[in-house]
C-alpha cells in the first residue's frame, strides 16, 4: 500500500506504541458524481453482456439505482437477439470481454460493423489492457466499483453518437428492469394438484402460429419490445390493449391460449384482471395467466401467485427468458 509500519517503546515499564502510514486511494462521492449527472442517465437503455451471475446482479443494481433500463445478457447470442429488435434503441453497451464461446472483444467487433454509433464499454478481469481492447470507446478493469462504471457510463453517453428511445415523462412510466430470479417459496401440496389438474385440462399443444397470445401492456416501448420478441420466437397472434378492463372485454369475445398481464396498468390492473378471469371462465376456457413485472420482490410474486396466475415474468423480459417461458407453456409444464 506503499507505507510503512514501525514500533515505539521507552522500555518494558512503558508499554509499546505501534504506528503505521498507508496510502490510499481519494474517497469519491458516488451521489455527487450522480446528482451532476442524473438528467443524463435517466431511462437510457443500456446492454449489459457477461457470463458472471454476480456480475450481472451487480451492474444491474448499479444501473437501476442511477434510473437507466439495463438489458441483462448471459452472452453475445443473446445480446445480439436484442440487438436486432428494431423497437430498441441502446444507448451504451457494457460488455465483459473474457466470456466463454464468443468473447466481448469479437462480440465488440460484430456490434461496430453493425451498430457503429453505439458506444462500447469493456471490462476485463485480467488486466487494464488486453489484446483488441482497442475496439472499446472505454475499456476498464475488474473488480467493478460503482464510482468507475459511472463515470465510463457518463463518458459514453456524452459521446457524440445518436442516442436512444425518448425519454418518458415521469420515472414511474418508464420501463422498470430486474434480474429474473425464482422466488424459492415452497408450494403447498393443495396448490400443486390444483396446477398439474389444470395442466392436464389444457388443449393440446400448438405451434406458435396458432397459439393466441392477449398482451396486456400500458407502456408502448414494452408492447413494442414484447411483440418483436414474441414474433421473433413464431408467435404472430397478439392482440393488445391497455388495461386489465380491456382484457376482461377482449376475452368475452375471441378465445385465447396466453395471456401477457402487466400489474400495474391503469383502470384495472393485472392482479384484478386475474381475478376476475378466474371468476368468469371455466377451467378449459380460460387462458394460461402470466404476470409480467418489474418487482421481483417475494410479496408480489405471492400475491400472482394466490390470485391464480399460472406463471411470473420479470422485466425487462430477456429474450431467454421468454422463450423458456412460452416452451413450458406449449409443454403444458409447470411454471412457478
Amino acid at each position: 500500500m506503499g507505507g510503512k509500519i514501525w514500533v515505539e517503546s521507552d522500555g518494558c515499564d512503558f508499554g509499546s506504541i505501534f504506528k503505521f502510514t498507508a496510502v490510499l486511494e481519494e474517497s469519491v462521492e458516488i451521489e455527487k458524481i450522480y446528482d451532476q449527472n442524473k438528467k443524463m442517465l435517466y431511462n437510457k437503455y443500456v446492454l449489459v453482456v457477461d457470463d458472471s451471475e454476480d456480475n450481472r446482479l451487480q451492474l444491474m443494481d448499479m444501473l437501476t439505482g442511477w434510473k437507466c433500463v439495463p438489458f441483462i445478457c448471459s452472452s453475445a447470442e443473446e445480446a445480439l437477439r436484442y440487438l436486432n429488435i428494431s423497437s430498441i434503441k441502446f444507448d451504451v453497451a457494457i460488455l465483459d470481454v473474457n466470456m466463454p464461446d464468443t468473447t466481448g472483444i469479437e462480440l465488440a467487433h460484430q456490434i461496430s460493423s453493425q451498430w457503429s454509433q453505439l458506444p462500447l464499454i469493456g471490462l476485463s478481469s485480467v488486466g487494464s489492457s488486453v489484446k483488441g481492447d482497442a475496439v472499446f470507446d472505454i475499456f476498464e478493469s475488474k473488480p467493478i466499483e460503482q464510482h468507475i462504471v459511472l463515470r465510463a457510463l457518463c463518458t459514453a453517453l456524452l459521446m457524440d453518437k445518436p442516442k436512444g428511445l425518448p425519454d418518458i415523462s415521469t420515472p414511474e412510466d418508464s420501463l422498470s428492469s430486474s434480474y429474473s430470479s425464482s422466488d424459492g417459496e415452497k408450494k403447498s401440496c393443495s396448490r400443486r394438484r390444483r396446477l398439474l389438474k389444470r395442466r392436464s385440462n389444457r388443449k393440446s399443444k400448438k405451434l406458435p402460429a396458432d397459439t393466441r397470445v392477449l398482451l396486456a401492456e400500458d407502456d408502448s416501448s414494452s408492447i413494442d419490445i414484447l411483440i418483436d420478441m414474441l414474433t421473433d420466437l413464431g408467435y404472430t397472434s397478439v392482440d393488445v390493449v391497455n388495461n386489465g378492463q380491456e382484457a376482461l372485454d377482449n376475452l368475452e369475445k375471441h378465445s385465447y391460449d396466453i395471456a401477457l398481464l402487466d400489474l400495474k396498468m391503469p383502470v384495472m390492473n393485472g392482479i384484478d384482471c386475474a381475478r376476475h378471469i378466474r371468476r368468469r371462465f371455466e377451467e378449459k376456457e380460460r387462458p394460461v395467466i402470466v404476470a409480467v413485472t418489474a418487482s421481483v420482490l417475494a410479496p408480489e410474486k405471492k400475491e400472482c401467485h394466490d390470485v391464480g396466475m399460472d406463471g411470473h415474468l420479470s422485466k425487462p423480459v430477456t429474450f431467454a427468458d421468454l422463450e423458456t417461458l412460452m416452451e413450458k407453456i406449449q409443454n403444458n409444464e409447470i411454471l412457478w
